[in-house]
């Protein structure tokens, strides 16, 4: 037994000394520390929002941005998931990769106008819709919002490029000129709920063109980059659109349902547990962008993927089982207990949706938009299904039930198509 559990600790060991040593493996420690850096100030500026606007204050803010987030979902079109593949195929030619950049560009400004003129006319049934007063907020902030559509793009083209460095300080920067703006606004006495929002959007803005301006785009012959994104969309990235509007949309229904059923309050407890978890989940999506280039030519996922991500879960998972409510009264203070509750739920789901992440990756870099849009319209029923069936019943708790149960469902599906890839693949 003692030689078991020694051949054991040394095999993980090496596993460790490998992984700290490869190029994925500092780019991933690069990605994640700009996104846990990026993660503590946004959370630093929701314990601000939380304090000085109170429960029902930052129930209208999360409700502001998951409405948004809801309307510009239907504003991809497939042209940023092709994109990144397309840069990821272009690894040789970097030219080529900066054409094809600012083609992405031209496009999502595209997208952007559109996702405005959606969230101006949705703000007008916004109230009736989700139980919520924020139709003037929406009106006001609709450009500001659409322009969250950089965000996606910001991702797409340094997962595409492998400038996982710049997607670090993007991920870090967009919250600090948030937080800046939120410290300005408190020290001049000026600080309200549409400041709030304003200084998250406008951080999120100044960063999105900054990093865009790094990757150093070029506009000339756009007009082939164009037409060979839009087949590229025709080939894959429609299908990867239309089954990331299935699955987005069973997902974010949950805020919508349970700010209608419940009330703002419970979407506040709901989406702060959510936040918690953050971190857990984002090494996940971390390690699996960084692979997102190689995921194109290789033919299975590493089985040291597998052990870190899945070691790195069931930690978290424990963390959050042993820690979770002392952080929430502690951060929070006693009024926010009830999210406290929520906690082992949302994590228990982090950690299948962290598992389902490199076969998400692997899936799209090898084009398997039809596989991807048949696991998104799958889990969209079942997510829905769930919502309905549990939101009205037991409010917030019911929200983190369903998403255990579509988070089970989501790994199930993609452990299915990432074995049939693999076997076609072979």
């Amino acid at each position: 037994m003692i030689s078991e559990n020694s051949t054991f600790a040394r095999g993980t060991w090496v596993l460790a000394q490998h992984f700290r040593k490869s190029r994925a493996a500092r780019q991933t420690s690069y990605l994640y520390a700009g996104q846990i850096i990026g993660l503590g100030v946004g959370f630093a500026l929701n314990l601000v929002n939380t304090r000085w606007l109170g429960p029902a204050g930052y129930g209208l803010y999360a409700a502001t941005f998951a409405a948004s987030d809801f309307v510009t979902m239907f504003l991809n079109f497939g042209f940023l998931p092709s994109g990144a593949r397309l840069l990821a195929l272009k690894q040789g030619a970097p030219e080529e990769q900066r054409r094809m950049t600012g083609a992405l560009i031209v496009v999502t400004i595209g997208l952007v106008i559109g996702a405005a003129l959606g969230l101006w006319g949705v703000s007008f049934f916004a109230e009736q819709l989700i139980n919520a007063r924020i139709g003037h907020l929406l009106r006001w902030f609709s450009l500001l919002l659409a322009l969250l559509v950089l965000q996606t793009l910001v991702e797409s083209a340094c997962r595409g490029t492998g400038r996982i460095e710049a997607l670090s300080f993007f991920n870090l920067s967009s919250k600090g000129v948030g937080v800046a703006f939120v410290g300005l606004a408190i020290v001049t006495g000026t600080y309200s709920l549409p400041v709030a929002i304003g200084a998250s959007l406008a951080g999120s803005l100044l960063a999105s063109v900054h990093v865009l301006n790094l990757l150093n785009p070029r506009f000339d012959k756009l007009s082939a980059s164009v037409h060979e994104l839009w087949l590229d969309v025709k080939h894959y990235g429609f299908k990867a659109y239309t089954g990331d509007i299935a699955s987005s949309a069973g997902a974010r229904t949950y805020s919508l349902i349970l700010a209608h059923y419940g009330n703002v309050t419970a979407l506040g407890y709901y989406t702060l547990a959510g936040l918690i978890v953050t971190p857990m989940t984002t090494f996940s999506r971390s390690l699996a962008m960084t692979f997102f280039s190689r995921f194109a030519v290789i033919r299975r996922i590493a089985s040291k993927v597998w052990t870190v991500n899945l070691v790195w879960l069931i930690s978290c998972f424990a963390g959050v089982l042993l820690l979770g409510s002392l952080f929430v009264h502690v951060m929070f203070g006693a009024k926010y207990s009830p999210a406290a509750g929520l906690l082992p739920l949302v994590a228990f789901a982090g950690i299948f949706s962290g598992l389902a992440a490199p076969m998400n990756k692997f899936l799209a870099a090898h084009g398997e938009g039809v596989y991807l849009r048949t696991i998104a319209l799958t889990l969209s029923l079942i997510s829905v299904a769930a919502a309905f069936g549990l939101i009205p019943r037991f409010g917030a708790l019911g929200a983190c039930y369903a998403a255990v149960v579509s988070a089970l469902a989501n790994f199930l599906l993609h452990l299915l198509y990432y074995r049939k890839t693999v076997e076609a693949l072979q």
